[in-house]
Formats: C-alpha cells, sequence, structure tokens
C-alpha cells in the first residue's frame, strides 16, 4: 500500500532519489554513523538518535520521526530495553500486522500510515547499504 504522502527518506527507498547523491549532501558525522549502522543489530536508542538526525536534515518527516521513536517504547510507553534488535524484521513483521489488521476492520488507514514508515525504513536501510557498498537487504512485505 502506498502512503498518503512520502517524506526525502522514503522516497529514497522507493529508489526515486540516488543514494550517492543523498550520502553526498549529509554531514560527516552522519555519514559515518550510517555507514557503520547495522539494522540487523541496532540498539532502539540508536535508531532514535540517527532518526533525530535526519529529521534535522529534512530527510524524515516529523511523523515517521514519531514513529522512530515509539519503536523505542514498549506498549505501555515505558522505555524499551536497548538491547540490540532486528530493526528490519521488526519493521516487516508489523507490516504484515498491520496491514492485516487494516483488511480485518475494513480501513487502510493504520496501513497508510505504517507505509510511511516503512519506506523510510526502507530508505535508511537502502542509503545505509549503498554507503558500505553492499547489497540491499529488502524488508518489503
Amino acid at each position: 500500500m502506498q502512503p498518503k504522502k512520502v517524506d526525502p527518506l522514503g522516497k529514497l527507498g522507493q529508489r526515486r532519489s540516488d543514494p550517492a547523491k543523498v550520502a553526498q549532501n549529509l554531514s560527516q558525522g552522519l555519514q559515518q554513523t550510517i555507514r557503520q549502522l547495522d539494522l540487523t543489530n541496532v540498539r532502539p536508542s540508536e535508531l532514535v538518535q540517527i532518526a533525530g538526525a535526519l529529521r534535522r536534515e529534512g530527510l524524515m518527516s516529523r511523523d515517521v520521526y514519531w514513529q522512530f521513536r515509539n519503536s523505542a517504547t514498549q506498549p505501555d510507553g515505558t522505555p524499551r530495553p536497548d538491547a540490540p534488535i532486528d530493526f528490519l524484521r521488526e519493521v516487516r513483521d508489523r507490516a504484515r500486522e498491520v496491514k492485516a489488521m487494516s483488511r480485518g476492520s475494513g480501513s487502510l488507514e493504520a496501513e497508510q500510515i505504517y507505509a510511511e514508515f516503512s519506506f523510510s525504513a526502507r530508505g535508511l536501510n537502502l542509503l545505509a547499504a549503498s554507503m558500505k557498498g553492499i547489497k540491499v537487504v529488502d524488508i518489503r512485505v
């Protein structure tokens, strides 16, 4: 499902932007952080920091940034343990859950909202892989 709007990082995830061009416009510190990023083994606090930096650089919408922040909390709102997670698997699994719930309820709103976050996660994954010169792991459902 396509989201109602897609932020710049999400467009990268849809391959509408060249990751090399996007990477050139990032600050040196953020470039280095993303080059070292392993989204299959990342702490939630690291994701929030990276999302904040991408937000400040204009590559992430406010809504997607808040979804990254929410991924670092448990359903009751308390902080999630800061142990490494496989973020790509979590995004893929959650996209399947949201899709099933949306179809079951007859409302596609939740699926559209999550799609924006999913596209941005794919964009971050593509950006990191291209900066490392490795093949991207696809997280589409």
